[in-house]
């Protein structure tokens, strides 16, 4: 990956390619119980793409969602899981007061780009965007800030999980209120939910992780 002088800053002037999420598209989200459903994160944590601040300085609530729960589950709890064929262990207690909720956009909805040829038109790679590790996080976010700035109409930004392989999304809350969101699956504790336990056992077993309970004693 690029070191920290080699990462592409966002130039002066750039082009951000748009597409609208039509009403009625439907997503996954996997949030803390801090939050509810269609709430946004003011500014905690330490993501791809937030916090991040306005040109004024003042920091853009934040909402991620999936276009799967696989995404949703991926880009959340799931999001640190090494990449190596080693075995594997992942703490259930890391799912404790975690929700999943399903959204509905409720209207139309400009959102930036950042996959595919669109792209090639910011002047950045995919691998270089998207497929960074963390230590690179604070130049990913200065693009995301750029974007801001740069497409007022944008409500948010879209791309290719890196994890998953299907549509994220990131919704800028000083651009888009909560109502543009309907609940369409009740707000869910990771650890009730069938739906969302089905996709996590299939999950682990793709990645090849082990369940583990830290409150059973080792027998050994």
């Amino acid at each position: 990956m690029s070191t920290d002088n080699q990462f592409p800053q966002p130039p002066e002037e750039i082009q951000v390619k748009t597409e609208t999420l039509a009403a009625g598209t439907k997503m996954w989200r996997v949030h803390k119980s801090d939050y509810t459903g269609a709430g946004f994160n003011p500014g905690y944590g330490d993501a791809r793409f937030s916090p991040i601040d306005n040109t004024s300085g003042q920091r853009i609530p934040t909402l991620y969602a999936g276009e799967s729960i696989d995404v949703a589950l991926m880009e959340s709890v799931f999001h640190d899981v090494p990449h190596s064929g080693d075995l594997k262990t992942y703490s259930i207690s890391k799912f404790d007061g975690q929700m999943i909720s399903e959204l509905t956009l409720t209207e139309d909805v400009l959102m930036a780009k950042l996959h595919g040829p669109a792209l090639r038109h910011l002047g950045i790679t995919e691998a270089e965007l998207i497929h960074s590790d963390a230590s690179e996080y604070q130049h990913t976010r200065a693009w995301a800030e750029k974007i801001h700035a740069s497409e007022p109409n944008a409500k948010g930004l879209k791309w290719d999980s890196k994890q998953a392989g299907g549509l994220t999304y990131m919704y800028f809350g000083d651009r888009i209120a909560e109502n543009v969101f309907s609940i369409s699956t009740r707000s869910t504790l990771l650890t009730q939910s069938q739906i969302a336990f089905e996709r996590i056992e299939y999950l682990v077993k793709e990645m090849g992780v082990q369940l583990v309970d830290p409150d059973t004693p080792d027998t050994e």
